[in-house]
């Protein structure tokens, strides 16, 4: 019996030898790895606008994205992304992605410049922050606050996903929205509350997503200014989205 409980023991400090105590899910491409994931995207967004019934509108449907590293920066890296909608053809672009790896900003191929991100989902934002660039353990915990936006994470806990190792994250987000965005010669204010969670495996070789559910829900409320030089009242709407998105890497 007691030799049993010794061969026991030293199994068990073996095999907890076999998992390092801390990880790191920056992310850490090397220039030519390349990576291909498919988004599963539901979405209900109702829109109500002033003096008229409200609109509601649901999305389902599926994205395929292919990236390319072709350069490591100060921040991040820079890669090239051939997003295709089901049914639809392919866009070309080039992305900025930062050591967490979230999108700092695009151009499009062909286009004059960048396109930070707020300037796409200014009226139904999405952004989640990732985890922090230094060693975790699991059940660490983080929090941050950039601005409006005040999010908390969560190491939950290692295991394996399509035979790679990786790092299973949670993450939540509350950001508070008070901002101006100009379309053309119209100005558009917006405010409200956006909540947004998620939960990500991350492959400790690069730190790149193995899987991911994300959802963000919130109430906006806009105020449209009529374009410069036309004479009219300001059009009001309020704006109830809820989104989910599901992540797989494919290749």
């Amino acid at each position: 019996m007691v030799r049993r409980l010794v061969a026991v023991g030293v199994l068990a400090v073996v095999a907890s030898g076999c998992r390092p105590s801390t990880v790191s899910v920056a992310f850490a491409p090397q220039v030519g790895d390349r990576y291909a994931y498919r988004y599963e995207i539901e979405a209900t967004i109702t829109r109500a606008i002033e003096g008229e019934e409200p609109e509601v509108i649901h999305v389902d449907t599926e994205l395929v994205a292919r990236q390319e590293v072709r350069a490591r920066t100060s921040r991040g890296a820079r890669i090239r992304l051939e997003l295709t909608r089901e049914g639809g053809t392919t866009r070309t672009a080039v992305a900025l992605v930062d050591g967490a790896g979230s999108l700092v900003g695009v151009v499009l191929v062909g286009g004059r410049g960048a396109v930070a991100p707020a300037a796409a989902d200014s009226i139904v934002p999405t952004h989640l922050p990732g985890p922090p660039d230094r060693p975790l353990a699991p059940g660490d915990r983080w929090s941050g606050d950039d601005g409006d936006l005040h999010s908390h994470g969560r190491l939950e806990r290692l295991g394996v996903i399509d035979g790679r190792d990786v790092a299973v994250v949670r993450t939540t987000a509350t950001e508070d929205l008070a901002r101006s965005v100009r379309a053309g010669a119209s100005a558009t204010e917006v405010t409200g509350r956006v909540r947004s969670g998620a939960t990500t495996s991350y492959d400790l070789r690069d730190g790149a997503t193995r899987r991911s559910r994300s959802w963000s829900r919130g109430e906006v409320q806009a105020r449209f200014a009529p374009p410069r030089g036309v004479v009219a009242d300001p059009v009001r709407a309020t704006i109830e989205f809820e989104v989910t998105v599901r992540v797989t890497r494919t290749g």
